[in-house]
């Protein structure tokens, strides 16, 4: 077992939430370091001897996903560590998450309705990669697959040309953030009732939802068109070409956003009343003058133009905002949520 000597619980809103955590990869462990950042206490249950694919291939993310987690390596295969986990949940681990394929903790002898006859307070949170009801129930998943399926990746495309591969794993993320807000919503109703639930998340449908921002109009009969949105290519919403091949993003909406615009880059007031005039203009000025130009002249300006900064230039910012702490003498991305009276700042790789 895997444990500093330091007190992990005693920090933060969820000081008082065990969490085991069989899962692996991406979205489990996203979903267990938002919790650890407000105080949870998360135990890893691993695999005897397999190593984590995300250490392997990426190793400061398993650093920053793991981070004040402690870990315990079992056999599930074998019985006594099965009365281990149950011993644990008698103890108050009495939350648990797991990505196996559906079906596979129900071999295991550690399958919902099993463990909840024995621990009736059970809080069990199952994630997959497509909901029960989908003919691919017990298929595998990954991002790109949910993109595909979705219909998100077609509207990332630009007309004629293949969409980007994103580089951020969205649908890991928002299946990892729906677990979370499922467990501590079902901690909220188990302090009323005593009672514990299943949670089922999967991550085609945390895609889906992603996917109803943008086309919660289209139907069966007719596909949405890429870039045929306010958000994807149809206004002068956009990313503009520098002089210099840097890029800047243009997001404003709001006319008097956009009447400030104008005036700061000195183009006629009259192109707010021709918005199909108005990418065009933006694009053509945007390339007379270089990306530190646009940078500096935008920079206070309170009107949604940003400059396209690339990783090192985004780090710099995290910096100075605040948003980055150092664990062990590492920087790592502290969690997003900011609470005013019980803030977890105690971090222990």
């Amino acid at each position: 077992m895997n444990c500093s000597d330091k007190d992990k619980g005693g920090f933060g809103p969820l000081s008082d939430l065990k969490i085991l955590d069989f899962t692996g990869l991406l979205p489990g462990p996203f979903a267990t370091w938002h919790l650890a950042d407000l105080g949870a206490q998360v135990l890893r249950i691993l695999h005897p001897s397999r190593e984590d694919l995300l250490l392997a291939h990426k190793p400061k993310l398993f650093e920053l996903f793991h981070r004040g987690k402690d870990s315990l390596r079992l056999d599930l295969k074998k019985e006594d560590s099965i009365v281990q986990i149950k011993t644990l949940i008698g103890e108050g681990y009495n939350t648990l998450l797991e990505g196996f394929r559906p079906g596979t903790m129900d071999r295991l002898g550690l399958g919902y309705e099993l463990l909840s006859s024995e621990f009736p307070e059970l809080i069990y949170c199952s994630l997959s990669a497509f909901p029960s009801s989908s003919n691919k129930a017990q298929f595998a998943g990954h991002d790109l697959n949910h993109y595909s399926l979705s219909g998100l990746q077609d509207l990332w495309r630009h007309k004629g040309k293949k969409a980007p591969l994103p580089a951020t794993p969205l649908a890991d993320s928002m299946a990892g953030l729906h677990c979370a807000l499922g467990i501590v919503s079902a901690a909220y109703e188990r302090t009323r009732s005593a009672q514990g639930q299943q949670i089922h998340v999967n991550l085609m449908e945390s895609v889906d939802t992603l996917v109803q921002l943008a086309s919660c109009d289209a139907n069966e009969e007719e596909a949405m068109q890429p870039s045929s949105d306010l958000l994807t290519g149809a206004s002068s919403y956009n990313l503009y070409e520098t002089k210099d091949g840097r890029y800047m993003a243009q997001a404003a909406l709001e006319p008097h956003f956009l009447k400030r615009i104008l005036d700061l880059m000195k183009l006629e007031a009259s192109l707010l009343t021709k918005p199909e005039k108005l990418h065009k203009a933006f694009a053509d000025r945007f390339l007379e003058e270089s990306f530190h130009y646009w940078r500096e002249l935008f920079e206070n300006e309170d009107v949604c133009v940003s400059p396209v900064l690339n990783t090192k230039e985004a780090t710099l910012r995290l910096k100075e905002q605040g948003s980055l702490i150092q664990v062990d003498g590492k920087w790592q991305m502290r969690g997003p949520v900011r609470m005013s009276r019980t803030q977890k700042e105690s971090y222990v790789l």
